[in-house]
């Protein structure tokens, strides 16, 4: 029953919080996969499994493409993270809890790619942001979602994406922290 493309009004209706949050995932997991294949496939296998028939016309692309759908994930995430703490309440959203914590998540994953994968990047037109920074603020959007699932309760993420949202979102800021050098956290957070 989803329309092709969501319309202002289904994004102001509380009743379409969990298709907001399911787009922001799906928006994050495309632009991932993507991500894995262009960046990290290219040395040992890319060539074969990317170019399929078309083997000897294949080129390598120097942009980044996966950079819209990470941003695309951000900001629903953020949109639906604002409206669940502004606007909606939990008799209107019963699994608000939930999906505040997921869209933290989400948010936050965004923020550590780009700070992972770029030498710098803006949020929302504003200054441009280095690597360190966008890695901190996928930090702190890590320290709001485990508050938030405890609120919650633990719960599975959604999609068998994992069974735990605290051990996933626990070891997504291990690698965030490990990645900014904060090696006493990166363990405190992976143990």
């Amino acid at each position: 029953d989803l329309p092709a493309e969501l319309t202002d009004q289904a994004l102001e209706d509380p009743t379409g919080a969990t298709t907001q949050m399911v787009t922001a995932v799906t928006h994050f997991e495309d632009a991932f996969d993507f991500s894995i294949d262009e960046i990290a496939g290219r040395e040992d296998v890319g060539e074969i499994f990317m170019c399929g028939p078309s083997c000897s016309h294949y080129q390598y692309q120097v942009t980044h493409g996966e950079f819209s759908g990470f941003s695309k994930a951000r900001r629903f995430a953020s949109f639906l993270h604002a409206k669940l703490t502004d606007e909606w309440t939990v008799s209107q959203v019963p699994d608000r809890a939930e999906l505040l914590a997921i869209s933290s998540i989400y948010e936050g994953a965004a923020l550590q790619w780009m700070g992972d994968a770029l030498c710098e990047f803006t949020v929302d037109g504003g200054t441009a942001q280095t690597p360190d920074q966008g890695r901190s603020m996928a930090e702190a959007l890590y320290t709001t979602a485990l508050s938030e699932i405890g609120t919650a309760g633990d719960f599975a993420m959604p999609s068998r994406i994992a069974t735990s949202a605290t051990t996933m979102t626990y070891g997504l800021r291990a690698q965030t922290r490990w990645a900014k050098g904060d090696m006493a956290g990166a363990v405190a957070d992976a143990q």
